[in-house]
């Protein structure tokens, strides 16, 4: 067998790895190019090296070599259809300096790469709009359990203010939105992604884990982003006639439609029905509700909003 370097022949080992993470001795020289010495000697180089070479003999001349499955040296490993589908994936998600990063890095370790990220670019249309700000920041906070330090505008006060937040789920969506506990009134609430402003990790405050268990009440109790303390009640309305499908196809989150004869039922388990009710409200006829727990609602609701428009009519008239 020829002389190699010793980078090449390290080269050559990394990538019958890479290909197979358990090679026989006798086959992994013939791979790389060398004799079995040579070889076992690089090998030994390695493993002092730290790299996670396993060794077994089944007889004396039948000796293997082997590698953790998945292992990879300083990264992950993508096969090139692999590689694609992750471009792909990324062309779909919001524009962003981070996507657009990403979608470089990934492409230029495909053939013809330029072609095929052009190609995407023209085929696939992301979400208008860009990626929510703060949102790798705010998952960072959840899954490193360190808490985060923010300004918050307040739709329902209408002010700005200091606060800390522990989060513990991020949304994502055309609303993105985090649930956290809010240190200030100690309670899990939601955070629109939009409404947060001048926003760090704060390693100094202490991280408020949540109970899985409120964190799930929480998640299912909430309807369109919006979650109120209470007990859950089920309200359910009816869709009919030519906007039921439309309805359907953009019922906020928390809402499950099933079909019926008369059209789709629609369900909503939470103790937020003013929420449900409002949203009954803007459907108009195509919406009917059936609990009386929220035909009620939306008749207070629908009775402010005419009270509302007469009062309007009679000033203008």
């Amino acid at each position: 067998m020829g002389q190699r370097s010793t980078s090449e022949t390290v080269i050559l080992i990394f990538q019958a790895f890479l290909k197979d993470p358990t090679w026989k001795q006798a086959d992994l020289a013939r791979f790389v190019g060398i004799t079995t010495h040579a070889l076992r000697k690089r090998l030994d180089e390695l493993v002092v090296a730290g790299i996670p070479l396993d060794r077994s003999e089944e007889s004396r001349s039948e000796v293997y070599w082997s590698v953790p499955r998945r292992w990879f040296p300083g990264g992950a490993y993508f096969d090139s259809s692999e590689l694609e589908s992750l471009v792909e994936q990324l062309a779909h998600l919001p524009p962003s300096e981070e996507r657009e990063r990403l979608m470089q890095a990934a492409s230029r370790c495909l053939r013809e790469r330029e072609h095929m990220l052009e190609r995407i670019r023209q085929v696939i249309v992301p979400p208008r709009g860009e990626a929510p700000q703060h949102r790798a920041l705010l998952a960072r906070s959840a899954m490193d359990g360190t808490a985060v330090r923010c300004k918050y505008h307040s739709r329902h006060r209408g002010d700005l203010s200091d606060r800390h937040i522990s989060v513990q789920r991020v949304e994502g969506g055309p609303r993105a939105k985090c649930l956290a506990v809010c240190h200030r009134s100690g309670r899990l609430q939601w955070f629109r992604l939009d409404a947060l402003v001048r926003v760090e990790l704060d390693p100094n405050e202490p991280y408020r884990k949540a109970d899985p268990s409120d964190v799930d009440a929480v998640l299912q109790g909430s309807v369109g982003g919006f979650f109120e303390e209470g007990e859950p009640v089920e309200a359910t309305f009816r869709l009919v006639g030519d906007g039921a499908r439309w309805a359907v196809e953009n019922l906020p989150a928390g809402m499950t439609a099933e079909r019926t004869d008369f059209g789709f039922r629609v369900t909503a388990r939470t103790a937020a029905v003013h929420h449900v009710a409002r949203h009954v409200v803007s459907l108009g006829r195509v919406a009917e509700p059936e609990t009386p727990v929220l035909a009620r609602e939306v008749a207070r609701i629908a009775k402010e909003a005419l009270e509302a428009a007469e009062r309007h009519l009679a000033a203008s008239s």
